[in-house]
């Protein structure tokens, strides 16, 4: 886990002589500069919260578009999975056929460096009995900089699963990381005070042939600190 950069300010005595007051501004500036400034393209220019207190909080999901390809070199067509969701609704599209369910994602996101995710779908219209949900847990922390991602330090996030739930119907199903997975990576298309957006976007393929290629964009409104 990448710690957050800290600052002491060693001393603070009011009558103290100049040179001191200015040391302590620089102090204060660097701070600044390094912890509220404007970091994704979108950000807002400054802002007097760190980074780390404006990406804490639960979050809503206000809109999300979620594509999965996969090509096996023995298909001659790809399969694809899609999701198209906003704050209340989810289209799940696999190939051909579509279905349109009620819908809600929350990301809860801990300053102490956990955080867990949340989904629920349900079909009240048609069949009351299908009901869909994920819940997860982990912990995450900025990405530092990197050149061959072109992103400067806390400009990503990485998520780490530890355990997941899931329920379909009166089906359920646990899981737990083996410890040796990658994070999931995210880019911070933007960080403000109560929005935030997401994107994870990536491509791989084997020696065999095969391919997968994922997109995952998504928009979050903060409900609570």
């Amino acid at each position: 886990m990448i710690p957050e950069g800290k600052y002491f300010l060693h001393r603070f005595i009011i009558g103290q002589h100049i040179n001191n007051v200015l040391t302590i501004g620089i102090v204060l500036l660097t701070f600044l500069f390094n912890s509220c400034f404007r970091k994704g393209d979108d950000d807002p220019f400054i802002s007097l919260r760190s980074r780390t207190n404006r990406i804490t909080g639960v979050w809503k999901l206000m809109e999300k578009t979620y594509q999965y390809n996969e090509k096996n070199s023995t298909d001659s067509v790809a399969l694809v999975y899609k999701e198209v969701a906003s704050s209340s609704s989810i289209t799940i599209t696999l190939d051909s056929l579509s279905e349109t369910l009620i819908y809600s994602e929350k990301l809860g996101i801990s300053k102490y460096g956990s955080y867990s995710w949340s989904k629920e779908a349900r079909d009240k219209v048609l069949e009351p009995d299908i009901y869909l949900a994920t819940s997860e847990e982990g912990y995450w922390t900025f990405a530092g900089k990197n050149e061959k991602q072109e992103i400067e330090n806390k400009e990503a996030i990485l998520f780490y699963f530890k355990h997941m739930n899931a329920t379909a119907g009166n089906q359920t199903y646990s899981q737990n990381s083996l410890g040796m997975a990658d994070g999931m990576f995210y880019r911070i298309l933007l960080l403000r005070e109560n929005e935030l957006i997401l994107l994870r976007e990536f491509s791989e393929s084997d020696i065999n042939g095969s391919y997968r290629t994922v997109y995952h964009y998504s928009r979050w409104e903060k409900l609570e600190e």
